[in-house]
């Protein structure tokens, strides 16, 4: 009686699991397109939502995340860079966010461009710190915490999409990244 009861029991659990399990698969294909060559249309609410469930076990009950989504159309690119982009990016937040917090990003379209800001609530970057951000090698981080390539990373996708990243920034006060890409490519 106790094997069927633990044997029934296994499988309660595995139907409760299950649709967690295929969410999970789901976000990770989406986000793992970085390997696409050719362009492709792409929903940035979507990458960006991918991004955010891979950092969600980092920033559950610590930081709140504020979505205002504008209505933008898809953007042609490689899928798979952008999404790289926002994930180093909100990644790179909630680090900066010592105990509770808040990231607030925002969306939308003009003049044939979609812009997308991710703000933080974190610690902030010196001013004299803020013009070498994508330098390549340049981290704010502890030794051995981070390596200087992210963000340089994310500076040439942007670029090699025409696209364009910048970045404001106040100590104490928190930074925000904003991000531009053209609906289409010229």
């Amino acid at each position: 009686m106790q094997r069927l009861l633990r044997t029934a029991c296994r499988g309660f659990a595995l139907l409760l699991i299950l649709p967690l399990v295929g969410e999970v698969h789901g976000h990770l294909r989406n986000f793992a397109r970085l390997d696409q060559a050719e362009l492709k249309e792409a929903n940035l609410h979507a990458g960006i939502d991918d991004a955010l469930m891979k950092i969600h076990h980092d920033t559950k009950n610590r930081v709140e995340v504020e979505r205002d989504y504008g209505d933008i159309p898809v953007v042609t690119c490689h899928p798979g860079r952008p999404n790289q982009v926002f994930l180093n990016i909100l990644n790179n937040a909630q680090q900066a966010i010592d105990g509770n917090g808040t990231i607030a990003i925002r969306t939308w379209v003009k003049d044939d461009q979609v812009h997308v800001s991710i703000a933080d609530t974190g610690s902030g970057i010196p001013q004299e710190d803020v013009a070498r951000v994508f330098d390549p090698g340049f981290t704010t981080k502890g030794v051995g915490v981070g390596t200087g390539l992210g963000l340089s990373i994310c500076f040439q996708i942007m670029e090699d999409h025409g696209g364009s990243i910048e970045v404001k920034s106040e100590v104490g006060v928190g930074s925000t990244f904003s991000l531009s890409l053209p609906v289409r490519p010229s």
